[in-house]
């Protein structure tokens, strides 16, 4: 893409430019910098807004940028590796003529009169663009639009474009009127570097961090991350006793669960209609019920186990004699191959009842897969 070619739906609609030598700013070692501990990454992005005539413009692009790269549409913060992730905006103010930085990309800031339109965006000396080694250039209006400002600043943390330009009148000029449409494999994203009032996602924050050279963590982690997460599943199953056949319907059960520093706790509650066709010699019939109760959480992350208590509340056939039937049941549970990405963990439950001899001897192990997400304050590890 050559300069001046880059095209936008309306005026303060962003692209990036990639422009070879053209207002390029090289520097030598690093530009936007990056902090890691053990449970945090910060990026800093240094951007000299020149012929900004006031502070205030540099607190208004900052708030903008904040809103949107600050952290997800859900509220929660961006996570990357297993840290909080956050991008911190060093915007200065440079009076026309004043010094700038080497090592901060250069904004110039436009007041626009009214009736004159300014696209504003992010011109790159090459693509990909690198922020670590190299400083972009560009134009911005005073009065841009949070999302316009935010999209800007993602091409400035090296993100490209998500939408295709369209020169309707053919003249290879970047017309304010012109509009945009969304790349296909962007649509119903709603994308902050595809459309106006998009989101950052966190594929946007993969990729900075690509950019400035951290490593593609693990797709998957085993067990549950710290933070409170919520989730739900359905359960199948057979008798363990051989006399029994278990057929089991609307099973259904739903968990609570915090994890902090890799221990759990919370609870899980279940209920299913059970039906017990009796096949024992010399006796025929069957007991046909619901079970429903819950179970108290503990252990690790990767090793969540329960016990406690279920209902059954049933009528027992046998030989043609009707016998209500309301028992307590002992309940052991334990969660398996829990896998998380970090936002989703899924895998499975095996649940365990058991009674005692007036219950005909039920009893069964259920398994049921399980997904939870969280719930509350993201933490990232």
């Amino acid at each position: 893409m050559s300069a001046g070619s880059c095209r936008a739906r309306r005026a303060g609609v962003a692209c990036a430019v990639v422009v070879a030598a053209l207002g390029s700013v090289a520097t030598a070692g690093a530009v936007n910098t990056f902090e890691i501990t053990e449970r945090a990454i910060t990026i800093t992005v240094p951007v000299d807004l020149v012929g900004a005539t006031s502070s205030l413009t540099a607190e208004r692009f900052a708030r903008h940028v904040n809103r949107y790269w600050g952290s997800g549409s859900d509220g929660l913060p961006f996570c990357y590796g297993g840290r909080t992730v956050t991008i911190v905006p060093d915007f200065r103010v440079v009076p026309s003529g004043g010094s700038v930085r080497p090592n901060a990309s250069r904004i110039t800031v436009v007041e626009m009169r009214p009736g004159v339109d300014l696209i504003s965006h992010v011109d790159w000396p090459s693509a990909p663009f690198n922020p670590m080694s190299q400083t972009a250039t560009g134009a911005w209006e005073a009065d841009a639009t949070g999302d316009v400002i935010a999209h800007e600043f993602g091409h400035l943390l090296g993100i490209d474009d998500e939408y295709r330009e369209s020169d309707t009148n053919h003249d290879g000029i970047r017309q304010p009127n012109e509009p945009t449409v969304v790349l296909a494999q962007y649509q119903g994203q709603q994308s902050l570097m595809a459309e106006l009032g998009g989101h950052v996602r966190q594929r946007h924050i993969a990729a900075v961090m690509q950019r400035h050279g951290m490593p593609q963590p693990a797709a998957r982690t085993t067990g549950f991350p710290d933070g409170r997460w919520h989730g739900t599943g359905t359960i199948s199953g057979s008798a363990a006793n051989q006399d029994l056949g278990l057929r089991l319907s609307n099973g259904q059960f739903t968990f609570d669960l915090t994890v902090a520093d890799g221990e759990a706790s919370g609870q899980l509650d279940w209920s299913y209609q059970a039906r017990v066709d009796i096949t024992s010699t010399g006796v025929g019939g069957y007991l046909d019920g619901g079970v429903s109760g819950s179970a108290a959480l503990s252990g690790v992350t990767d090793g969540v186990v329960g016990s406690g208590t279920a209902t059954l509340a049933a009528t027992a056939v046998v030989d043609g004699i009707t016998v209500p039937v309301d028992t307590d049941l002992e309940v052991n549970l334990s969660f398996t191959g829990a896998q998380s990405d970090g936002e989703t963990v899924t895998g499975d439950i095996l649940l365990r009842t058991s009674a005692e001899a007036q219950a005909v001897g039920f009893a069964n192990d259920l398994t049921g897969p399980f997904a939870a997400t969280r719930t509350g304050e993201r933490t990232c590890s």
